[in-house]
């Protein structure tokens, strides 16, 4: 990859987490759970998809994300996305 694609990609990141961020704040967002997409990238969904999947840098995102939310005080976690979706019966 060139430098110049490299800085444009590194661009959208940061403009792509941020928007993220911002969606947060807006909803007065205090904490913000990150799961692990590897599952997501181990999944076979043709050819090309799965090239794009293997060229994916998660990790860069996820930390983008967390630095961002550190900045703006918000909690986030990283881990296992089991039972997130779920709600207290209480």
């Amino acid at each position: 990859m060139t430098l110049r694609a490299e800085r444009r990609v590194r661009d959208l990141r940061h403009k792509g987490t941020r928007q993220v961020i911002d969606f947060c704040k807006a909803r007065a967002v205090e904490a913000v759970f990150v799961g692990n997409p590897d599952g997501v990238r181990r999944k076979n969904s043709g050819r090309h998809h799965n090239q794009r999947m293997s060229q994916w840098e998660y990790g860069r995102d996820i930390d983008y994300l967390q630095q961002k939310a550190e900045q703006d005080r918000i909690v986030s976690f990283i881990g296992d996305e089991r039972g997130t979706s779920s709600q207290c019966p209480e």
